[in-house]
């Protein structure tokens, strides 16, 4: 994998209800932030000082375009000046998006519809419990190398039922040839719901192209990371929970 250096430099942004943070990326790495087609932008969560960059495997990392519009929850925004140094950035809140695939960024849990298995459609907000954090699997295939990362969180969960909610949803793709929803269901039936969405839902919850995808919302709904590992999900888990 080549990998190269370059420069990030981001603040917060609250706007209503939404908080976040956005950054600009020297994805060239010579001095200037405002190369259009070239630099990037980046969205991630409020306060955040570190993330991965992978492109355009990550979904909240998009490319600077001659009128760049992205949407937080449901406020859609335009980027207007951008610094050449990168020292300051100018965004403003728009009526609605001109761009055709505008990028995505939700900080709170999505306002989207699943199925269960009897084809009953309802929102994702009745799956969450008061109080506790939810963590969502998306699925497009049963990977044999992520079994021991989804166990360890089925039975994290089935030790402490009081300290999260543990959902499965699988979503469409073209990733896997032979998609056996079968294997997937066998695996997990009693031991994690399944429900079934739409492709459109990856990148609602901040997921790429990485599947299994691990999601956490905290115990308030508010976006915690998309991609994790589950020992990084159990940590900040464990983290949030009152001091003995």
């Amino acid at each position: 994998m080549t990998s190269f250096e370059a420069k990030v430099r981001g603040g917060d942004v609250s706007y209503r209800r939404s908080q976040f943070r956005i950054a600009l990326v020297d994805y060239n790495n010579n001095g200037q932030f405002n190369e259009v087609g070239i630099d990037k932008f980046l969205l991630e969560r409020y306060g955040t000082d570190t993330t991965v960059l992978i492109y355009p495997l990550k979904p909240n990392l998009g490319s600077l375009q001659p009128y760049t519009q992205f949407r937080v929850d449901h406020q859609f925004f335009e980027v207007g000046y951008v610094d050449e140094q990168g020292y300051s950035l100018e965004i403003y809140p728009v009526g609605r998006s001109d761009v055709l695939k505008p990028m995505i960024f939700n900080t709170r849990l999505p306002n989207i519809k699943l199925r269960n298995r009897e084809g009953q459609l309802f929102p994702i907000s009745e799956l969450k419990e008061d109080g506790k954090p939810l963590v969502i699997v998306l699925w497009q295939n049963r990977h044999h190398v992520w079994d021991r990362q989804v166990e360890a969180l089925i039975v994290f969960q089935q030790q402490h039922p009081e300290l999260m909610t543990l959902i499965g949803v699988h979503v469409p793709g073209s990733y896997f040839g032979n998609i056996n929803l079968n294997t997937i269901d066998g695996w997990l039936k009693d031991r994690m719901p399944l429900y079934w969405g739409e492709t459109e839902h990856i990148l609602e919850l901040n997921n790429g192209d990485k599947f299994p995808g691990i999601i956490l919302f905290n115990a308030e709904g508010i976006w915690q990371g998309s991609g994790l590992r589950s020992r990084e999900v159990l940590g900040k888990i464990e983290e949030s929970q009152p001091a003995k």
